[in-house]
């Protein structure tokens, strides 16, 4: 009985993204000015001169269709994702759930964008 009350516990308790960025090294979601979709679970984006590769918890398959795509931050940081619960990714025809966000150097994001295409 208590274990499964700590399971319920622990659903409502809400908490923060395994590998998470601090918030200065963030992707900036209002800087965003190449992006390129990986498959149905990644993006990868440029913003503000930095690399990144954003990881979805799952497929999101109408991912960049009709050339849409908006990123959101958690909460108080809306301009901010850096792989915390509660960012997104806003398609056309929904929103995807951001699971982790690595920075990439320049050249591992141009590697990628060529090597998904």
């Amino acid at each position: 009985m208590l274990a499964c009350f700590l399971s319920v516990l622990a659903l409502q308790v809400p908490t923060r993204a395994a590998a998470a960025l601090p918030l200065a090294e963030c992707l900036r979601a209002d800087r965003i000015d190449r992006w390129h979709v990986e498959g149905e679970r990644a993006v990868l984006v440029r913003s503000g001169g930095r690399h990144f590769r954003v990881e979805l918890r799952r497929d999101c398959p109408d991912l960049g269709r009709g050339g849409f795509l908006s990123l959101s931050g958690a909460h108080a940081t809306r301009d901010f994702v850096c792989g915390n619960v509660g960012e997104s990714v806003k398609a056309r025809y929904g929103d995807c759930a951001i699971g982790v966000v690595s920075p990439l150097s320049r050249e591992e994001f141009l590697k990628q964008v060529e090597r998904s295409r």
